[in-house]
């Protein structure tokens, strides 16, 4: 268990904004420039919009959610005003199975058992019904609550957040199918850190 899940527990937690923070980050970024033009006519300078990078304040808000439990949001304060939104599918399918009066001890990142065998059938539901909808569901619920650079009259125009996959990672559910199993202990209980305290 993280130091974070520790923090906020594994009990049923309402909703709420845990902790914000900022940095200043490299980041692409839209900047004008004069620029030579040619024309029939012989040279002229135009303004032009160009993509770069530059040093950008980024917002951090750590929060809780009943169904998620706890993920973050970054908002860029330069346009194009990114977003990133980064959760813990395990999270969520821990809080389901929670939901659902399902025991199910945990390991750090995963389920350590399932102690019905009759439960096996339903967790792997749970975890086979995380999708965009739920996620997108997530957003838009904490996108009402938190601030952010779009106004309603933006939103009312069409200037709104969308979801795409930046970066996924997916494990397997080994687990499912044989309930009790999970990955063996290592022999003497520790693993053998590189190094010396000498």
């Amino acid at each position: 268990m993280s130091p974070t899940q520790r923090a906020l527990g594994r009990s049923a937690v309402r909703s709420r904004l845990s902790r914000s923070g900022n940095a200043a980050l490299v980041c692409p970024a839209w900047s004008a420039r004069l620029a030579e033009a040619s024309t029939v006519r012989g040279n002229l300078w135009a303004e032009q919009i160009v993509k770069t990078t530059g040093m950008v304040n980024q917002f951090y808000l750590y929060c809780v959610d009943d169904d998620f439990g706890p993920f973050f949001i970054k908002f860029c304060s330069y346009f194009p005003y990114n977003a990133k939104l980064c959760i813990n599918g395990h999270e969520w399918a821990e809080r389901q199975t929670t939901k659902a009066g399902i025991a199910t001890p945990l390991r750090d990142n995963a389920f350590a058992a399932i102690d019905d065998p009759d439960d096996v059938a339903a967790v792997q539901q749970i975890c086979d019904d995380l999708g965009p909808d739920q996620i997108d569901a997530l957003l838009r619920k904490w996108l009402a609550i938190l601030p952010h650079p779009f106004t309603s009259a933006d939103r009312a125009t069409g200037y709104r957040y969308d979801l795409s996959i930046l970066q996924a990672k997916f494990s397997l559910t080994q687990m499912l199918d044989k309930p009790g199993g999970v990955r063996p202990e290592v022999p003497g209980g520790q693993v053998q850190r590189r190094g010396s305290a000498g």
